[in-house]
């Protein structure tokens, strides 16, 4: 039982080692028509992110898009990736 909890254990921390999140707040107002965001990470693991919105053209004057990339250590914790 014991052997069976360590293995689980060392799986979850390891996933959790390696695994990374993007924060992608997308928020919408009456000014924006669609609003976009993807991410993918390469195999050498460089980050792709793309972000792209539409918005009338009348109205909307100017768009400040803000990403972050954050990798979780330790289970709990999240930390920005520079």
């Amino acid at each position: 039982m014991k052997k069976v909890l360590a293995l689980l254990m060392a799986v979850i921390f390891l996933t959790s080692a390696f695994s990374f999140a993007v924060q992608a707040v997308t928020p919408r107002s009456n000014h924006t028509i669609l609003t976009n965001t993807s991410f993918a990470i390469s195999d050498a693991g460089v980050a792709k992110v793309f972000s792209y919105y539409e918005a009338y053209e009348d109205v909307m004057t100017e768009a400040v898009v803000t990403l972050t990339i954050k990798k979780r250590t330790l289970l709990l914790f999240w930390d920005e990736v520079t």
